[in-house]
């Protein structure tokens, strides 16, 4: 499809602003020629691969006396297993699922897992590492983020322009929480691919230099480990955007 159909960003603006749920022509080629291509950029996981999931806090458990008298101190314990799990309590509006669908948000390393809670510095942060039960097809859109190909050198190929724009879009934070409707179109596309019988995603992680995963099946893997980390320091860097303007006072 190379220099036809839509562009993701045009796909994402219809999504937003026009039409949610029905599709018209365009849309619905945009969406199969997705899944299309979707067979291009498999990852297999299985129960060799480690995934780690985290959540802000811990539970607490008193220590071992420390004295005659039985002092004891309060001491950080990881959240139990059930607590690192989905829960349809807390299952709000995500990238990949829509606010009541389980979808399980998990890493490819202990840092990234770390980071995507966006802890503050002091912050205790439970870790939880993640047993596969079974073998994974994921669609990879991770990968096109690292391929040293930027957007303008796909201008000709609509179909690499689109793959490495939903990556961004996946891992794009969602500051506003209260413009769900920017995770719709992502959550649009994610649903077609397990419609199409793929169990997940990969995406670039925009906190981390790590890499996501969503699986659609939570069932799919069980919290086997835990443990407690504290976040003792952070790094912040930033630059400045092209369309900014400097401005001096007039003396």
């Amino acid at each position: 499809m190379a220099g036809k159909g839509l562009r993701y960003w045009q796909f994402e603006e219809r999504c937003r602003s026009q039409w949610r749920f029905a599709h018209d022509n365009e849309v619905s080629e945009f969406l199969s020629d997705m899944v299309r291509t979707a067979e291009q950029h498999v990852l297999y996981l299985g129960p060799d691969d480690k995934l780690w999931r985290a959540r802000l806090g811990c539970d607490e458990e008193n220590s071992p006396a420390l004295d005659e008298e039985g002092t004891t101190v309060a001491i950080a314990k990881a959240f139990d297993a059930t607590k690192m799990m989905p829960n349809m309590a807390f299952a709000g509006e995500g990238r990949v699922s829509p606010r009541g669908i389980l979808t399980l948000y998990a890493t490819m390393d202990e840092a990234t897992a770390v980071a995507e809670v966006r802890p503050h510095v002091g912050a205790a942060v439970t870790v939880a590492e993640l047993q596969l039960h079974r073998r994974l097809r994921i669609v990879d859109c991770h990968g096109l983020h690292a391929a040293r190909t930027s957007l303008f050198e796909h201008q000709r190929d609509s179909s690499a322009a689109n793959w490495k724009q939903l990556n961004l879009a996946f891992a794009q934070p969602l500051y506003d929480l209260a413009r769900t409707d920017h995770y719709a179109p992502t959550q649009i596309v994610a649903e077609q691919f397990r419609r199409a019988g793929f169990d997940g995603v990969a995406f670039h992680s925009s906190l981390s230099p790590g890499m996501n995963v969503a699986i659609f099946d939570p069932s799919s893997a069980l919290a086997v480990a835990a443990q407690v980390f504290i976040v003792r320091e952070m790094m912040v860097k930033y630059a400045l955007e092209p369309q900014q303007q400097s401005w001096q006072s007039k003396p």
